[in-house]
């Protein structure tokens, strides 16, 4: 997420909160030598936990 490399949940969901609701987010997610690129629409948190 904009450039930047994650290692935990935490570093994820707090980069990720960056982004308002409705922005697309382009994540790449690496596993092994496997890269997957994947572009999703952010949504609001307090929507989600309802």
């Amino acid at each position: 997420m904009g450039f930047c490399s994650v290692s935990g949940r935490r570093d994820f969901y707090e980069e990720l909160w960056k982004y308002r609701a409705g922005e697309r987010v382009t994540l790449t997610v690496r596993r092994e030598d496997e890269r997957l690129k994947v572009a999703l629409p952010s949504g609001e948190r307090e929507a989600f936990f309802r």
